[in-house]
């Protein structure tokens, strides 16, 4: 492969490649095979298609949820969303250029990002290729196992908050008291933990934190980058 010049990335373009690969196979059919490398990363039924004519990410978020999945948002800089490490959508767009396309984050191997489908014949590019070409949107795929009630925040109580404190102290935060009051202590614990995971500390739990708390208790089990 040609080296990579800092700065000028040798990827031409998200436009260019909607040209060469896109167009021919259509953005929903590239959707679709996307979402499809992360589904078998949960083990869950592919998606057969998708109609061009609707807007895409809402039927992925409807074909998600029928396979007890859920599209969580990122919106943030590469480094924060590869540090969640979890595969994801990434939106790709280009100034100058209408639409986006979508393509799976899969992994991170010697230091590059793994896409898929490829783009240009490529599957592995550097993050100074893909970071101009990335809207800063991202979805990440994910499972609510314990069916908790989002978002949550100081002066909340109740089972969900029980069961978040139980996570906390799961994955070393054993100081929070488990009272099913998201009292000011809790949202204390929320917060150191969301540094140690190097998310924003805002002491309330939206999708992002609950991941981390997830793959904080669980994460042998769960998708991942492999990052190396």
């Amino acid at each position: 492969a040609p080296p990579v010049v800092v700065g000028k990335p040798a990827l031409s373009g998200v436009k260019q490649a909607r040209n060469d690969e896109i167009s021919p196979r259509g953005e929903a059919k590239n959707a679709v095979q996307a979402f499809n490398v992360l589904a078998s990363f949960w083990q869950v039924p592919p998606l057969r298609q998708l109609n061009e004519r609707s807007p895409i990410l809402d039927q992925l978020k409807g074909g998600a949820g029928k396979r007890d999945l859920e599209l969580i948002h990122f919106n943030g800089r590469m480094d924060e969303l590869l540090r969640l490490n979890s595969p994801a959508l990434l939106t790709l767009s280009q100034k100058g250029t209408k639409g986006s396309i979508l393509v799976a984050l899969t992994g991170v191997r010697n230091g590059k990002l793994v896409i898929h489908p490829p783009l240009q014949g490529r599957n592995t590019f550097s993050k100074a290729e893909i970071t101009p070409l990335w809207s800063g949107q991202a979805y990440i795929p994910w499972r609510n196992r314990e069916k908790i009630h989002l978002p949550m925040a100081q002066g909340s109580a109740g089972n969900d908050v029980i069961r978040v404190q139980i996570l906390l102290q799961a994955a070393g935060f054993r100081s929070v008291e488990v009272n099913g009051l998201y009292d000011e202590a809790t949202a204390k614990t929320v917060k150191e933990f969301q540094a140690s995971r190097k998310i924003s500390a805002t002491g309330k739990v939206g999708p992002i934190t609950l991941v981390q708390l997830y793959k904080a208790v669980n994460g042998a089990s769960l998708p991942s980058l492999g990052k190396d």
